[in-house]
């Protein structure tokens, strides 16, 4: 099978997302909580996978707008109109239109054995000899919060590997960051953590 052939039969078959849950409250900051959604899946290797998205915040289109409502508001006041209070909406993500998302994901691994016991995380899909299976089921799960969400911009962080990888993980987000109507506009490589930003087409 050609190389080609292989990447496109695996973005065809994703595995499955299991334990999807789009009402999950997540500790963005110590003084900050957001709801976003998290979901997992497991490798013919038997490599468990765990992803989780929330919102972060607005994009500087929605500040602006955000703040243009508050002045035109405030002009009313100052000529003596009574705001009216709204009761806001609540419930899970789908109440959060647009605004950044940032995605994360990590690989989880079990042991339990007779000298180890425990779980080892990773946000790295280097080593399972299935990496493209696991980028395109990543993105099923990013298609989830796209229909959902409809989110501006999606950052995707993961673990910083070597170079040659980096290229890899940003050419199939190119490749399919627009069948879903965004595209790649910038990649961040830190000592760390790696960053790939998808914004709206």
């Amino acid at each position: 099978m050609k190389s080609n052939e292989f990447i496109n039969e695996a973005f065809t078959n994703p595995y499955p997302l299991k334990n999807l849950n789009r009402n999950v409250t997540f500790d963005i900051s110590d003084t900050r909580k957001g709801t976003g959604a998290q979901a997992e899946w497991t490798t013919v290797d038997g490599v468990k996978y765990q992803a989780h998205a929330y919102r972060v915040g607005m994009t500087k289109a929605q500040r602006d707008k955000k703040k243009a409502i508050r002045r035109a508001r405030q002009d009313k006041i100052d000529k003596g109109f009574k705001p009216v209070r709204r009761i806001p909406r609540l419930g899970g993500i789908s109440v959060s239109k647009g605004g950044m998302w940032e995605v994360h994901f990590e690989s989880v691994k079990t042991y339990n054995t007779a000298l180890i016991k425990g779980e080892e995380r990773s946000s790295d899909i280097t080593g399972t000899g299935d990496a493209f299976r696991v980028f395109a089921t990543m993105f099923e799960f990013i298609k989830y919060i796209v229909v959902a969400a409809q989110p501006d911009i999606i950052s995707i962080k993961s673990k910083t590997i070597e170079a040659s990888r980096v290229d890899l993980y940003n050419a199939l987000a190119k490749r399919y960051a627009g069948q879903i109507g965004y595209k790649v506009v910038k990649t961040i490589t830190g000592q760390h953590l790696t960053r790939i930003e998808l914004r709206k087409i």
